[in-house]
């Protein structure tokens, strides 16, 4: 028997200052965030976002060796299932004595690179979450600084979504539940977020927007492509596909991308089988196997 399919996501970041300039990070930039954090205060890693509740610490593994950062998010006791207990009646969870229920994301740095490595449960923090709790956490805010994470793409999507102009097409579509999570304040991502409303939250949003044979303003095409990166950093969706315009001698030229296709995602499985609880040993195991294939690709890249 095999554990339970877990996918493995790769983030390099960048930050952002008060004057909107970009600083990206150097390769142990996030080994030195793991130590500044593991030295924090636990009440200044309790953090809240958009009213749930985070906790967040550094922990050290032995097999394998290996520092990381352990994100839960706290489930509210409404939520909590039933549980059999000992003599086989349903009993609440609450009375087993249990005070916190945790849904976690592991988040291992791939040493002498600017990327990290995140695995997550089903209902884990999400990357905006996860980006939000490390601008607090970081103390990115505290310096009226921003932190944004960069998925991990094949032939430098993110470089070139950087240096569109402009967005004459854009086809996205998001699972139930990812839509609604959706960060920024772009029209289109205020769309995305409408649309998932409508059906609140349970449904799945698939989205086109073009301006078909008419030609975009620069105005529109450039919100158009502003909503965009607010969508691709959020790394939630399923398929999103754009039209980019992207300078040329000749003014602009249009460059098709498919992000979903373009991102880099390692499917590995965590412990012998789906019912088995993962211990975050098996989870570091898992996240080693997919940064020894990541860095593979690295190299031949």
């Amino acid at each position: 028997m095999v554990g339970k399919p877990r996918s493995v996501h790769f983030f390099s970041a960048v930050e952002i200052d008060e004057h909107d300039n970009v600083l990206p990070f150097g390769n142990n930039w996030w080994m030195d965030l793991l130590d500044f954090l593991e030295v924090q205060d636990a009440a200044d890693r309790r953090l809240t976002y958009r009213g749930r509740k985070y906790v967040g610490r550094v922990e050290q593994s032995i097999s394998p060796v290996a520092k990381y950062l352990y994100l839960g998010k706290l489930r509210p006791g409404a939520d909590w299932p039933d549980v059999v207990d000992r003599e086989g009646g349903t009993v609440p969870l609450a009375s087993t004595g249990i005070l916190e229920l945790i849904e976690p994301l592991y988040l291992l740095p791939v040493e002498g690179t600017p990327y990290m490595a995140v695995l997550r449960t089903s209902a884990g923090p999400t990357w905006p979450a996860l980006t939000d709790w490390l601008g607090m956490a970081g103390r990115f805010y505290a310096r009226g600084h921003s932190i944004e994470l960069q998925p991990y793409a094949r032939r430098d999507q993110v470089e070139r979504l950087r240096s569109a102009v402009g967005a004459t097409k854009i086809h996205l579509k998001f699972d139930p539940g990812a839509a609604e999570l959706l960060p920024g304040q772009s029209q289109l991502a205020r769309a995305v977020r409408e649309a998932s409303a409508a059906g609140a939250g349970a449904v799945s949003v698939e989205m086109s927007v073009s301006f078909g044979r008419a030609r975009p303003d620069e105005a529109g095409a450039d919100e158009l492509v502003e909503g965009l990166r607010e969508i691709i950093g959020s790394d939630g969706y399923t398929r999103a596909e754009a039209t980019l315009l992207q300078p040329s001698v000749d003014g602009v030229e249009k460059d098709y991308v498919d992000f979903a296709l373009d991102r880099v995602v390692y499917t590995e499985y965590v412990g012998e089988s789906e019912d088995e609880t993962p211990t975050p040993e098996a989870v570091l195991h898992a996240l080693s196997d997919a940064i020894d294939s990541f860095r593979t690709q690295l190299r031949s890249e």
